[in-house]
């Protein structure tokens, strides 16, 4: 076979470098699932405690959620209280969130977290106060600030399991607490008003 002519391989070999540059220079998701949207929790333990099945309780069923956005970096919680709890009960262990009737307006305490992927099967997250602007980087914060999140997606379909959350979210520990969340639509949370509260709209 008659060789190129050499002035064809002078554009053909710059063209093959660029290439090569650019797949090295293409970093890997650290992700280890796709966490965006609403997550419902769905199951929790506490100190080595029993699961505790919230979907077979009607009045805490879809009553603690999570919604991330990784463009934003951001999580926001939602934890629910019926107005028949006084003082207001945001704790999976108590709360009546769905006793009453369906058209109350029910109670909502809102937290809200900056957030990143440090590997496929942890998180780091850093508690900020809503309305502050932009959320602070949990990478620059001080160590003892943060709280590294186990984040693994289970075998069930839509369903993952994070341990723990920061104390104070949904009663967690901030130690030994394990959430089971199973994905849901947006409109769930949207309820609560919590992402306006973290994020601004």
């Amino acid at each position: 076979m008659p060789s190129l002519p050499l002035r064809v391989l002078h554009v053909l070999l710059p063209a093959s470098l660029i290439v090569c540059v650019a797949c090295q220079e293409e970093e890997p998701d650290p992700r280890g699932f796709d966490e965006n949207g609403t997550w419902s929790l769905q199951e929790w333990a506490d100190n080595g405690s029993d699961f505790q099945d919230l979907s077979k309780i009607d009045v805490r069923r879809d009553s603690f959620f999570l919604k991330f956005s990784e463009a934003k970096g951001t999580v926001a919680a939602a934890a629910c209280s019926s107005p028949l709890d006084d003082p207001p009960d945001y704790s999976p262990y108590s709360s009546r969130c769905r006793g009453g009737s369906d058209d109350e307006e029910r109670l909502w305490d809102c937290k809200c977290f900056s957030y990143d992927w440090r590997s496929e099967l942890s998180q780091v997250w850093l508690q900020f106060e809503p309305g502050g602007g932009k959320p602070p980087n949990p990478n620059t914060a001080d160590e003892s600030k943060v709280t590294m999140v186990d984040a693994d997606e289970m075998d069930v379909a839509n369903t993952i399991r994070l341990s723990p959350l920061p104390a104070g979210a949904f009663s967690s520990d901030g130690s030994s607490s394990v959430y089971l969340l199973q994905k849901k639509s947006d409109n769930l949370f949207d309820e609560s008003g919590c992402w306006e509260e973290c994020v601004g709209g």
